[in-house]
């Protein structure tokens, strides 16, 4: 797996339920294939997922949560990717869920938040549960 591999997501607000079209998922997947059972059973082995959260929009709606969870809900491609209802399905399904930002607009930009992500990454090793990856 990448140590501090970039990318950027986003968070969008809605005026309203109604607007599904404004639900955003991020699919994160991860390549453990170079890790081996003795690595991931190793005293000291840690799986870290650290995401920098920079700054927000606006905020017009409180209590609006970034959370990550495991997908359980089966491989991801992206022919699937245009269709925000199931992207949103997904995450909500999500196992193992972690509230990142439990209210984004309070939280002032350049703050890094971690996730021990060890026993997941442990589990996709091991054969416990399919390496579908993170949903954010």
């Amino acid at each position: 797996m990448p140590s501090g591999a970039p990318f950027r997501y986003a968070v969008s607000e809605r005026q309203n339920t109604n607007q599904t079209d404004r639900r955003i998922a991020t699919f994160l997947q991860f390549d453990t294939s170079t890790l081996t059972l003795a690595d991931v059973n190793a005293v000291g082995f840690s799986a870290i997922f650290r995401i920098d959260h920079v700054g927000h929009r606006n905020n017009v709606n409180t209590g609006m949560e970034l959370s990550v969870g495991r997908n359980v809900s089966g491989a991801w491609d992206s022919a699937a990717g245009g269709d925000p209802d199931l992207q949103f399905a997904w995450a909500a399904s999500s196992a193992d869920q972690t509230v990142l930002l439990a209210d984004v607009h309070t939280v002032p930009g350049a703050q890094a938040r971690s996730l021990d992500i060890t026993s997941v990454v442990q589990g996709w090793v091991n054969g416990t549960f399919a390496n579908e990856g993170l949903i954010l």
